[in-house]
């Protein structure tokens, strides 16, 4: 998933990764869309990547210099703590 996720940004493309594929084909239309796709009850599935342009006023991120901890940061009121530490 995120080679996918690369590969879209390295095309100029948004994506997002949604953890829910399991949950969405265990009910009776996901295990339909999987019977007509012809997947076998041998594999499941985990996440769903969506892909898209961003709008042109969206936010866009910082380059992180080296050294830096890099994390989410707050979002909806809910800090998220830094986790990330950029190496060259």
């Amino acid at each position: 998933m995120g080679n996918m996720m690369i590969a879209a940004h390295s095309l100029g493309l948004g994506a997002c990764w949604i953890h829910r594929a399991k949950q969405t084909f265990e009910t009776e239309e996901g295990k339909q869309i999987l019977h007509e796709l012809g997947i076998t009850e041998e594999y499941e599935g985990i996440g769903n990547c969506v892909l898209g342009y961003a709008a042109p006023d969206a936010v866009k991120p910082q380059k992180a210099s080296e050294g830096r901890l890099c994390g989410l940061g707050e979002i909806n009121n809910i800090t998220f703590p830094k986790f990330l530490r950029v190496f060259s």
